[in-house]
């Protein structure tokens, strides 16, 4: 029988770390702190519309859709012509990709996104973006959507309501769903 990892008492509060490895949320933490974040904003006296950026994911609250720009996973600078905009109104948009957030050895590239599968770093999907009616879903599905194969992904973004999805592949191949092409701007 192996030994947890962690083991948290949830009466007590605590937790405790039988492992040099970190717990990470990065997969959902941003999300879910967006969504929060906006319910509690619209919550307040006089407040009509949230759009709150934490890292590149973004969630709005608010009667009037708002423009947000995907990266161009390929450009060397931040700033630099988006790849696509989409508009928002109530609703999530996160991107995930190894463009980024990485390391090189000699000549290659290697992702911070590991397949699970493999435990290799993914390869072929160089940026996912997902917009979806939270921040949460748009978080979870962009990371996975980076790790699956394009046609994989798209088949999926199709059987969920309300979400829509634009892949950059390795060889610069873009990819979308039906609902992308709706939401663009």
């Amino acid at each position: 029988m192996r030994t947890p990892l962690w083991e948290v008492d949830v009466a007590h509060k605590t937790a405790c770390r039988w492992t040099c490895l970190p717990v990470t949320l990065n997969a959902i933490a941003k999300g879910y702190i967006l969504d929060r974040v906006c319910v509690t904003a619209m919550q307040q006296p006089g407040v009509q519309a949230v759009l709150v950026n934490i890292g590149g994911d973004i969630r709005h609250l608010g009667v009037s859709p708002v423009p947000v720009h995907i990266a161009d996973p390929f450009a060397p600078q931040e700033n630099a012509v988006p790849i696509s905009t989409v508009r928002l109104q109530n609703q999530g948009v996160a991107t995930s990709g190894n463009y980024r957030r990485g390391f090189r050895i000699g000549e290659r590239w290697y992702s911070h996104l590991l397949d699970p599968r493999t435990g290799y770093p993914v390869e072929r999907v160089v940026s996912a973006s997902v917009v979806a009616e939270s921040a949460l879903l748009a978080d979870v599905l962009t990371t996975a959507f980076s790790v699956m194969q394009p046609e994989e992904s798209l088949r999926l973004a199709d059987s969920l309501p309300g979400v829509a999805t634009l892949l950059v592949s390795q060889n610069g191949e873009i990819d979308a769903n039906t609902l992308w092409h709706a939401y663009a701007a």
